[in-house]
């Protein structure tokens, strides 16, 4: 009875690498088995949604991620992986492959995965999708980096910075959290990218540079942080 999909999607993987295959996104909805604390020690069977990427690499939304406890972490890098919440519900995982794993799978392209609890997730999925009009106005991007502290959460960065756009921020994208050489050992630096647009009419950078003045605001006082846009 397996009690993970991971090491399927991690043979697909190596299917694939062997026949010169390098840009995946593979997923795979299936049964495992999860020991529960019952009086008859059977174990729960549990639908699982997993996925694998590796190569081309893209952003996910819409869930809130905050960092996985090492002492959970079975097939993902300690530091490199996540919990993924839905209104502060543990729904999955999701991280970068242990590179041991993928020594035992004789592979060495760096590979994501994740895990989500379908049963979980359904509960908060919308009945109905939303039409979105595209508006005709262009999009203008500013990369900013801050130097916070070492436990503070990315995730919470990002937030901060989306709720504080006046619905002018179309996107918050983490870019890289960095730590070592002149940073602080108990400092990191953590650089993002952040999308302004309007459905009303052209940005100019009086408006976005205001917009900027008052999330670095925002970012000093709840993350202590200080900061230099590039």
């Amino acid at each position: 009875m397996r009690t993970t999909l991971i090491p399927g999607l991690l043979g697909a993987m190596q299917h694939n690498m062997l026949q010169q295959n390098k840009n995946l996104k593979l997923f795979e909805i299936g049964y495992v088995f999860i020991h529960a604390d019952n009086n008859d020690g059977l174990p729960d069977e549990v639908e699982i949604l997993a996925g694998l990427q590796t190569g081309l690499r893209i952003g996910v939304a819409n869930f809130k991620f905050t960092r996985q406890p090492s002492e959970l972490c079975r097939y993902v890098r300690p530091g490199h992986t996540a919990r993924i919440l839905i209104k502060d519900e543990v729904i999955g995982q999701t991280g970068e492959v242990h590179p041991d794993v993928l020594c035992n799978y004789d592979l060495k392209q760096t590979a994501f995965i994740f895990e989500i609890d379908i049963q979980r997730l359904t509960p908060h999925l919308p009945e109905t999708v939303e039409f979105q009009p595209i508006t005709k106005f262009p999009a203008i991007a500013r990369d900013v980096t801050l130097i916070v502290g070492r436990e503070e959460e990315a995730g919470d960065l990002l937030k901060t910075v989306a709720d504080t756009g006046e619905n002018l921020v179309e996107n918050v994208q983490l870019l890289d959290i960095f730590t070592g050489d002149s940073i602080p050992n108990d400092q990191k630096s953590v650089s993002f990218r952040i999308v302004y647009r309007s459905a009303e009419q052209t940005l100019d950078d009086e408006t976005i540079n205001r917009l900027y003045a008052k999330i670095a605001d925002k970012l000093r006082c709840s993350f202590d942080a200080s900061f230099q846009a590039r």
